[in-house]
Formats: structure tokens, C-alpha cells, sequence
């Protein structure tokens, strides 16, 4: 963990800064935002949210020329594999990044790839590979240079969410006003990750209904000979601004079979951080899986890649 570090999270609804020196949050701060600045994830009006992102460092002290900044899961595919193995090294990456090409539901050349490896005694075991939308990216990234800022790091909001599992084996849920974030880690890797839109006129008994419906479809995902069981017994970790409320816990537990617990965040900080509404920007400081991208002169995002090794 490097010694100061500055994290941005966007949501369709507002931002949020948090600064942490060491293992300390220091600072924290947030705005709304305006109705069409960003939709869905994706930035629709760089420049105006560029101004609103100076507007709110400005005023909350938070100051930094780079930035970990979350990237929304609606814009990106995830997916877990199992790479060929390859028998010249300098061959690799070519046969790798054609295997993880034709997993992808779109063309390469519209998506910035990601894959990471994870080995297990020297032996290839699975493979994570995400894929996020260009312009999606790159309209992030030039909001981001309107304010002054070049995003140091790119994390898919569901790996950072992730990071907050304390354990090998739990799932966790983040609701936010527009989005539901849903991930699943199984020994101690990623093994899902979701985001699915909600309309903000849902009542709580919708959003839960929806959460529900969304744990039983990736228990269906993973119930097969090949992929094995989800364990009911698994541990549930709750976040987000609409899942603060205790009362709010109480019902979901009671509509799961899993065990609902408080997310474990490693840091210290003050009392009085509202630590559901932080839970990514919290995440983003926890080592893990990243996207980084090298920054070229017309504010476009150009991806480096890393295979894990």
C-alpha cells in the first residue's frame, strides 16, 4: 500500500472522494450530481462533470493530480477461464489474448481487456479476464483530465467491492440508488461478478426482491457438475448507502439462507464515516486485481495489460 493514496467512485447520482495516508482515512467528501452528467456508468458529459469533480477537491481539501478511480460494472464483461498452456514463453501472450478474444461478447477492438492469472504450484489454474467498453473508458478518463486529474489506477467497481470480503469463500452485496453490485469469492479468488440497474422510483421491497432473485440466479450459475455448489452457509456482506439502515439488514436476512455480515474494512478510520456509502472507494485502496491504463496525449485510455505473473 503505498503511503497516500486518493480514490474516486461515480455513481448516475453523485461522487466520492476518500483520502487515506497509510493505513488511516483521512479525509472523505461527496456531491450529487446533475441529472444526465452520468448515466448508467458511463460519463455522458466530460467536461461538466470534470468541472463538478475540481468543484468538489476545491472545496473539500481533497487535492490530487492522480487518482484510484472505480470503473461501473454496467460497461464491462467478466468472465473465468482456463487458458491453454503454452509451451514457448514468448509465444504466451498472443495465445492468450486470441483464447480470451473469442470469450468476449463483442469485438476486441472495442474493448480495453484485462486478464490476470492465478497459478497454483507453477500450474495455470483459472483465469479472470474483464472487458471494458473504450468509449466508456476513455469518456471517463477525459472527465477526469478536465479536472486535473490522471487516474493512476482502474478498478471494475465489483473487484474492489470484493476486497472487502474478509474471508476465502463469502459474497457481497453493494445497493446503491441506481445499481445493484453483487460478487462472489471462492477460494479466495474472484468467481462472479454482476451489476444490474435499478430504477430509482423502487421501494425496499423491490430492491430486495431483486436482490433475491439476483443470489438465486448465480446460485444457478455455479450449481453444476462442472462449476460445483454455491453453499448456503457461505457469508452475505451487505453495503452500500440503501443498506445502512440496521432494520433494512434485519429483512434481508430473513429473505436469504446465507448469513449477512458487515463488510471487514482493514483501515483505521473515524467514527463518523459513513463507511456502506464508502464501501468502494474503501475497496479501492485494498490491493487486488486492477485495470491500469497509460494515459495518451488526446485524453483516450490505452490499456497495459497483465497476465498476473
Amino acid at each position: 500500500m503505498t503511503n497516500k493514496i486518493v480514490t474516486l467512485d461515480l455513481t448516475s447520482n453523485g461522487v466520492r472522494l476518500l483520502a487515506t495516508s497509510g493505513n488511516r482515512v483521512e479525509r472523505w467528501a461527496s456531491m450529487p450530481l446533475e441529472a444526465g452528467l452520468v448515466d448508467n456508468g458511463l460519463v455522458v458529459d466530460p467536461p461538466a462533470l470534470g468541472a463538478a469533480l475540481k468543484g468538489l477537491m476545491r472545496f473539500s481539501g481533497i487535492n490530487a493530480s492522480r487518482v484510484v478511480t472505480a470503473l461501473s460494472g454496467h460497461n464491462a464483461v467478466f468472465r473465468v477461464t482456463t487458458l491453454p498452456e503454452v509451451r514457448e514463453r514468448k509465444a504466451e501472450p498472443k495465445i492468450i489474448y486470441d483464447a480470451i478474444k473469442k470469450l468476449m461478447p463483442l469485438e476486441a477492438e472495442q474493448l480495453y481487456m484485462h486478464w490476470q492469472t492465478a497459478r497454483n504450484g507453477g500450474i495455470r489454474d483459472k483465469t479472470f479476464v474483464t472487458g471494458m467498453t473504450r468509449s466508456a473508458v476513455d469518456a471517463h478518463v477525459k472527465a477526469l483530465k478536465c479536472a486535473g486529474i490522471s487516474p493512476h489506477v482502474m478498478v471494475l467497481r465489483g473487484m474492489a467491492l470484493l476486497g472487502l470480503v474478509g474471508c476465502r469463500d463469502g459474497l457481497i452485496v453493494n445497493m446503491e440508488s441506481d445499481s445493484l453490485d453483487v460478487g462472489l469469492k471462492k477460494d479466495g479468488l474472484p468467481c462472479v461478478i454482476r451489476t444490474l440497474k435499478q430504477r430509482s422510483d423502487m421501494d425496499l421491497e423491490e430492491r430486495i426482491d431483486l436482490l433475491v432473485r439476483v443470489l438465486w440466479q448465480v446460485r444457478s450459475f455455479l450449481e453444476s457438475p462442472q462449476k460445483g455448489t454455491l453453499d448456503v452457509r457461505l457469508p452475505l456482506f451487505l453495503t452500500g448507502p440503501l443498506l445502512e439502515d440496521r432494520q433494512t439488514i434485519v429483512t434481508v436476512q430473513r429473505r436469504v439462507e446465507h448469513f449477512v455480515l458487515p463488510i471487514m474494512v482493514p483501515l483505521d478510520f473515524s467514527a463518523s464515516l459513513p463507511v456502506s456509502e464508502y464501501a468502494v472507494n474503501l475497496g479501492l485502496v485494498v490491493p487486488g486485481p486492477v485495470i491500469e491504463y497509460e494515459i495518451e496525449g488526446n485524453g483516450a485510455g490505452k490499456e497495459r495489460t497483465s497476465n498476473g505473473q
